[in-house]
């Protein structure tokens, strides 16, 4: 799913990099340093630096088992 979405915000800048300069591909989707570790500064790239999971719009049991074996309710 990251991968199509990718896609889809590169084709996006793509078209409005193209109407602006009238340069086609000018973005591409690219890691932020090459193979010997030296940053990458001659194009234009788009890279995913961090990814977390969001916690909050999970479903949780509200009912969770307590020590000494009843059951208390909670807020997630």
């Amino acid at each position: 799913m990251i991968d199509s979405t990718f896609l889809f915000l590169k084709d996006q800048i793509n078209n409005y990099l193209n109407l602006k300069t009238g340069e086609s591909d000018t973005l591409d989707i690219t890691p932020l340093t090459d193979n010997t570790g030296q940053v990458i500064s001659d194009k234009l790239g788009l890279t995913l630096v961090n990814i977390e999971e969001e916690r909050t719009i999970q479903q949780i049991p509200q009912l969770r088992p307590t020590s000494v074996g009843t059951v208390a309710k909670s807020n997630p």
